[in-house]
């Protein structure tokens, strides 16, 4: 075995870490998790968009160009999510032929910490002894290509816990992870390296509805409709430019969204917080990291909120994949940091997966 590969399938991003320790590389990629109907003749796919027949299936279309959403529920036991794992593996391998790998996946804690549906979940996700079979095109000018793949090691982990992988000198006594997804968010307390289930929580209010209700505040408080997709981009922006431009160039209306913003994004973070207290977290002497792709959208209000001790790693939505691919690592006896020095040493690889 040399390929390790761990799947962190969102609801919003599939986000993958590989590594081969025979090639010595190492390499991190992510997709749109939305699915439809696809044909293999499709002569205009967009970035990060996918065809792929897996097991012999339908033929699906996989991320950004695709049109169906993951449903809104915590559990991720449906064939979008499935689906979505198994075309990470087959890009992770990335070459036509058969392989053995080992994966890591990860689920809700609340499956997770239920052994019979982890067990479960895992079955139904990486059926043990399986064969899998992906037939897959990554670009329009691509011909497709045919990988099969057995899973020789079956990993799952609780979402969330990647983050203490990634960091585990940030959580050698009482620690706490903040993890704001786009459909979940929730608070995973640590203590002494093991969870804590009666101080943890999770909910369904995250990024999604995050960007939704300020969306629909926009409307009401600017007196002009404010979409969703309008305000999902501005908040990428930095921070002097998160605001709406009018067309017209009327300042005091572009400053009056700024206000808006501020206020909602504060009180959302604030939000988290009371979540924390609710559950007697000790915030003034624990350790904080926030992970996820909202917690990088929240950067600023995050800090405000929590204080300047809480960390908020770069590429917070990345930071599962990698803790879990870490975990595997080291259960393998797999060196890889030093890896990933290697890679740095040489030059950037431009190529998408």
């Amino acid at each position: 075995m040399s390929k390790y590969i761990a799947v962190d399938c969102g609801k919003y991003e599939t986000k993958v870490a590989v590594c081969d320790d025979s090639e010595r590389s190492y390499r991190e990629f992510k997709f749109r998790t939305k699915m439809d109907q696809g044909r293999f003749d499709d002569d205009m796919l967009g970035r990060g968009t996918y065809i792929a027949e897996i097991d012999g299936g339908k033929v699906v279309r996989i991320g950004a160009d695709a049109t169906i959403e993951t449903e809104k529920v915590t559990s991720k036991s449906d064939e979008m999510h499935r689906s979505a794992t198994l075309l990470a593996i087959a890009l992770a391998i990335g070459k036509p032929g058969k392989e053995d790998v080992t994966v890591a996946i990860g689920v809700p804690y609340t499956i997770c910490a239920d052994v019979e549906a982890r067990n479960k979940y895992k079955e139904y996700m990486l059926p043990d002894g399986a064969e899998h079979t992906v037939k897959v095109k990554r670009t329009a000018a691509e011909e497709p290509y045919t990988v099969s793949f057995k899973v020789i090691k079956r990993y799952v982990y609780p979402e969330s816990i990647g983050a203490m992988y990634e960091f585990p000198e940030k959580f050698m006594e009482v620690a706490g992870i903040i993890d704001i997804g786009n459909v979940n968010r929730g608070g995973t307390y640590i203590n002494t390296r093991s969870i804590a289930q009666n101080y943890s929580f999770t909910d369904e209010h995250g990024g999604q509805d995050l960007v939704s209700s300020l969306a629909d505040k926009l409307t009401v408080e600017m007196g002009a409709r404010c979409t969703v997709d309008l305000v999902a981009k501005v908040l990428t922006k930095p921070y002097e430019k998160r605001y709406l431009v009018n067309k017209t160039g009327d300042k005091t209306l572009e400053e009056k969204s700024r206000k808006v913003i501020d206020a909602h994004l504060k009180e959302y973070a604030s939000g988290v917080k009371k979540l924390c207290d609710t559950r007697t977290w000790p915030l003034d002497f624990m350790e904080l990291v926030a992970i996820g792709g909202t917690a990088q959208l929240l950067r600023r209000e995050l800090t405000e909120v929590f204080g300047q001790s809480i960390y908020i790693p770069e590429n917070p939505e990345k930071i599962n994949a990698r803790g879990f691919l870490a975990r595997i690592c080291a259960d393998n006896n797999i060196d890889l940091e030093s890896i990933k020095n290697d890679k740095n040493k040489k030059k950037p690889d431009s190529k998408t997966a």
